[in-house]
Protein backbone atom coordinates (compact mmCIF):
# COMPACT_ATOMS: atom_id res chain seq x y z
CA UNK A 1 0.00 0.00 0.00
CA UNK A 2 1.21 3.49 -0.91
CA UNK A 3 1.37 6.30 1.40
CA UNK A 4 2.33 9.78 0.42
CA UNK A 5 4.59 11.72 3.00
CA UNK A 6 6.64 14.50 2.72
CA UNK A 7 4.86 15.19 -0.21
CA UNK A 8 6.36 11.93 -1.92
CA UNK A 9 4.60 7.90 -2.20
CA UNK A 10 6.50 5.36 0.13
CA UNK A 11 4.82 2.16 0.83
CA UNK A 12 3.96 1.26 4.52
CA UNK A 13 7.38 -0.92 5.19
CA UNK A 14 9.30 2.26 4.74
CA UNK A 15 6.92 3.71 7.34
CA UNK A 16 7.21 0.75 9.62
CA UNK A 17 11.28 1.12 9.21
CA UNK A 18 10.92 4.63 10.06
CA UNK A 19 12.10 6.14 6.80
CA UNK A 20 10.18 9.60 5.63
CA UNK A 21 9.10 10.74 9.34
CA UNK A 22 10.70 14.15 9.27
CA UNK A 23 8.82 16.49 7.66
CA UNK A 24 10.90 19.18 5.81
CA UNK A 25 10.41 22.81 4.48
CA UNK A 26 9.58 23.29 1.15
CA UNK A 27 12.85 25.43 -0.04
CA UNK A 28 13.54 27.61 -3.43
CA UNK A 29 16.66 26.86 -5.09
CA UNK A 30 18.07 28.67 -8.07
CA UNK A 31 21.37 27.28 -10.31
CA UNK A 32 23.04 30.44 -11.94
CA UNK A 33 25.61 31.34 -14.38
CA UNK A 34 26.12 32.15 -17.85
CA UNK A 35 25.18 29.87 -20.81
CA UNK A 36 28.00 26.89 -20.87
CA UNK A 37 28.61 26.57 -17.42
CA UNK A 38 26.22 23.24 -17.02
CA UNK A 39 23.19 24.62 -15.16
CA UNK A 40 20.83 22.58 -16.49
CA UNK A 41 22.74 19.40 -15.55
CA UNK A 42 23.33 20.54 -11.94
CA UNK A 43 19.91 21.84 -11.60
CA UNK A 44 18.67 17.81 -13.32
CA UNK A 45 21.11 16.56 -10.26
CA UNK A 46 19.50 18.80 -7.42
CA UNK A 47 16.32 18.16 -8.67
CA UNK A 48 16.35 14.36 -8.48
CA UNK A 49 18.44 14.17 -5.16
CA UNK A 50 15.82 16.05 -3.20
CA UNK A 51 12.91 13.91 -4.78
CA UNK A 52 14.52 10.96 -3.85
CA UNK A 53 16.38 12.00 -0.53
CA UNK A 54 14.05 14.64 1.19
CA UNK A 55 10.73 15.53 -0.59
CA UNK A 56 8.55 16.11 -3.93
CA UNK A 57 10.43 18.80 -5.99
CA UNK A 58 9.73 20.25 -8.67
CA UNK A 59 12.54 22.02 -11.28
CA UNK A 60 11.81 24.47 -13.48
CA UNK A 61 13.56 27.28 -15.58
CA UNK A 62 13.65 31.04 -17.00
CA UNK A 63 11.09 31.24 -20.27
CA UNK A 64 9.47 28.46 -19.50
CA UNK A 65 6.04 26.83 -17.51
CA UNK A 66 3.67 29.60 -18.27
CA UNK A 67 2.62 31.07 -21.66
CA UNK A 68 4.56 35.18 -20.81
CA UNK A 69 7.51 32.38 -20.48
CA UNK A 70 7.22 30.34 -23.37
CA UNK A 71 6.73 33.77 -25.40
CA UNK A 72 9.15 35.71 -24.40
CA UNK A 73 12.14 32.37 -25.28
CA UNK A 74 10.74 32.20 -28.48
CA UNK A 75 11.27 35.80 -28.72
CA UNK A 76 15.00 35.12 -27.87
CA UNK A 77 15.04 31.83 -30.16
CA UNK A 78 14.09 34.20 -33.70
CA UNK A 79 16.27 37.32 -32.37
CA UNK A 80 13.25 39.38 -32.12
CA UNK A 81 13.97 41.08 -28.68
CA UNK A 82 17.00 42.56 -30.79
CA UNK A 83 14.38 45.31 -32.58
CA UNK A 84 13.39 46.35 -28.90
CA UNK A 85 15.96 48.74 -26.44
CA UNK A 86 17.47 47.91 -23.40
CA UNK A 87 14.39 48.54 -21.15
CA UNK A 88 12.15 46.65 -23.37
CA UNK A 89 14.20 43.42 -23.33
CA UNK A 90 14.67 43.83 -19.08
CA UNK A 91 10.78 44.22 -18.81
CA UNK A 92 9.94 41.68 -20.75
CA UNK A 93 12.40 38.89 -18.90
CA UNK A 94 11.47 40.08 -16.31
CA UNK A 95 8.07 40.18 -16.51
CA UNK A 96 8.57 35.90 -17.12
CA UNK A 97 10.31 35.69 -13.87
CA UNK A 98 7.11 37.67 -12.01
CA UNK A 99 5.05 35.39 -14.46
CA UNK A 100 6.41 32.39 -13.42
CA UNK A 101 6.86 33.30 -9.33
CA UNK A 102 3.15 33.12 -8.65
CA UNK A 103 1.73 30.86 -11.39
CA UNK A 104 3.90 28.34 -10.78
CA UNK A 105 6.98 28.60 -7.90
CA UNK A 106 4.87 30.42 -5.29
CA UNK A 107 1.92 27.13 -5.52
CA UNK A 108 4.35 25.00 -5.44
CA UNK A 109 5.61 26.02 -2.17
CA UNK A 110 2.32 26.41 -0.34
CA UNK A 111 1.62 23.11 -1.62
CA UNK A 112 4.64 21.92 0.53
CA UNK A 113 7.02 21.30 -3.07
CA UNK A 114 10.85 22.64 -2.97
CA UNK A 115 11.74 24.23 -6.53
CA UNK A 116 14.61 24.44 -8.44
CA UNK A 117 15.18 26.55 -10.83
CA UNK A 118 17.59 27.30 -13.34
CA UNK A 119 18.21 30.85 -13.60
CA UNK A 120 16.18 33.71 -11.30
CA UNK A 121 16.43 37.39 -11.32
CA UNK A 122 19.93 37.49 -11.21
CA UNK A 123 20.29 36.15 -15.03
CA UNK A 124 18.12 39.33 -15.53
CA UNK A 125 20.72 42.05 -13.82
CA UNK A 126 23.48 40.70 -15.61
CA UNK A 127 21.97 39.76 -19.03
CA UNK A 128 19.91 43.16 -19.33
CA UNK A 129 22.66 45.37 -17.04
CA UNK A 130 22.34 47.91 -19.73
CA UNK A 131 18.78 48.55 -18.71
CA UNK A 132 17.68 51.47 -16.00
CA UNK A 133 14.65 49.74 -15.30
CA UNK A 134 16.39 45.82 -14.29
CA UNK A 135 17.21 46.90 -10.92
CA UNK A 136 13.52 47.99 -9.71
CA UNK A 137 12.06 45.20 -11.33
CA UNK A 138 14.61 42.91 -10.23
CA UNK A 139 14.29 44.34 -6.57
CA UNK A 140 9.86 43.91 -6.65
CA UNK A 141 10.54 40.46 -7.36
CA UNK A 142 12.71 39.43 -4.97
CA UNK A 143 10.88 41.33 -2.23
CA UNK A 144 8.43 38.69 -3.01
CA UNK A 145 10.85 35.80 -2.78
CA UNK A 146 14.43 35.00 -2.53
CA UNK A 147 16.05 31.94 -3.43
CA UNK A 148 17.12 29.98 0.03
CA UNK A 149 20.21 29.21 -2.05
CA UNK A 150 21.79 30.11 -4.89
CA UNK A 151 24.00 27.96 -6.68
CA UNK A 152 26.78 30.00 -8.92
CA UNK A 153 28.57 28.05 -11.44
CA UNK A 154 31.62 29.98 -12.22
CA UNK A 155 34.14 29.22 -15.28
CA UNK A 156 36.09 31.27 -17.08
CA UNK A 157 34.57 33.58 -19.61
CA UNK A 158 36.19 31.82 -22.98
CA UNK A 159 35.50 28.40 -21.63
CA UNK A 160 31.94 29.33 -20.67
CA UNK A 161 31.72 30.97 -24.53
CA UNK A 162 33.78 27.50 -26.48
CA UNK A 163 31.49 25.67 -24.64
CA UNK A 164 28.10 27.07 -26.20
CA UNK A 165 29.40 27.28 -29.88
CA UNK A 166 30.94 23.49 -29.18
CA UNK A 167 27.71 22.67 -28.44
CA UNK A 168 25.76 24.33 -31.12
CA UNK A 169 27.45 22.35 -34.01
CA UNK A 170 27.71 19.02 -31.71
CA UNK A 171 25.50 15.58 -32.28
CA UNK A 172 23.52 16.53 -29.33
CA UNK A 173 21.92 19.46 -31.02
CA UNK A 174 20.05 16.94 -33.03
CA UNK A 175 17.61 19.08 -33.98
CA UNK A 176 19.99 21.80 -35.17
CA UNK A 177 18.86 24.77 -32.83
CA UNK A 178 20.26 27.92 -33.37
CA UNK A 179 22.81 30.12 -30.96
CA UNK A 180 20.09 32.63 -29.64
CA UNK A 181 21.44 36.69 -29.26
CA UNK A 182 22.33 35.74 -25.93
CA UNK A 183 24.94 33.33 -27.02
CA UNK A 184 25.88 35.04 -29.57
CA UNK A 185 27.99 37.54 -27.82
CA UNK A 186 31.57 38.65 -28.00
CA UNK A 187 34.60 37.06 -25.61
CA UNK A 188 34.21 40.97 -23.79
CA UNK A 189 30.75 39.96 -23.03
CA UNK A 190 31.12 37.26 -21.60
CA UNK A 191 34.02 38.91 -19.58
CA UNK A 192 31.87 40.80 -18.34
CA UNK A 193 28.45 38.52 -17.23
CA UNK A 194 31.50 36.79 -15.36
CA UNK A 195 32.21 39.67 -13.29
CA UNK A 196 28.58 40.88 -12.91
CA UNK A 197 27.78 37.59 -11.12
CA UNK A 198 30.57 37.25 -8.96
CA UNK A 199 29.68 41.05 -7.93
CA UNK A 200 26.40 39.83 -7.39
CA UNK A 201 27.90 36.57 -5.40
CA UNK A 202 29.75 38.87 -3.10
CA UNK A 203 26.13 41.31 -2.64
CA UNK A 204 23.86 38.07 -2.14
CA UNK A 205 26.46 36.32 0.22
CA UNK A 206 23.99 35.46 2.54
CA UNK A 207 22.56 32.86 0.27
CA UNK A 208 25.19 32.68 -2.38
CA UNK A 209 27.46 29.68 -2.60
CA UNK A 210 30.09 29.68 -5.74
CA UNK A 211 31.16 26.64 -7.10
CA UNK A 212 34.58 26.05 -9.72
CA UNK A 213 32.66 24.37 -12.90
CA UNK A 214 35.57 24.48 -14.58
CA UNK A 215 35.85 20.65 -13.72
CA UNK A 216 33.41 17.37 -14.91
CA UNK A 217 30.32 18.49 -13.46
CA UNK A 218 29.91 14.69 -11.52
CA UNK A 219 33.08 16.53 -9.54
CA UNK A 220 31.26 19.85 -9.50
CA UNK A 221 28.14 18.23 -8.22
CA UNK A 222 29.95 16.46 -5.13
CA UNK A 223 31.08 19.82 -4.36
CA UNK A 224 27.19 21.24 -4.23
CA UNK A 225 25.79 18.15 -2.32
CA UNK A 226 26.58 19.12 1.16
CA UNK A 227 25.19 22.36 1.22
CA UNK A 228 22.05 20.96 -0.43
CA UNK A 229 22.13 18.79 3.23
CA UNK A 230 22.99 21.52 5.23
CA UNK A 231 19.94 23.21 3.94
CA UNK A 232 17.04 20.69 4.71
CA UNK A 233 19.09 20.33 8.58
CA UNK A 234 18.09 24.05 8.80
Amino acid sequence: MLFTTNGKLTNVNDLIQGKYIMQFKPFLIAVEGMDGVGKTTITNRIWQYIHDEYMACKKTSQNRDTMIGLSIRKMLENNILTTGNDDTRAMLMCAGINDLVNQYILPSLEDGCSVVMDRYTFSARVYQAESTVVKPLCNMIEQVILPDLVILLDVPANVARDRVFQRAVSAENVNGDPLDELELASPEEYKKRRTAYLELAEEYADIFEVFNANKPLDEVWLQIKPYIDELFQI
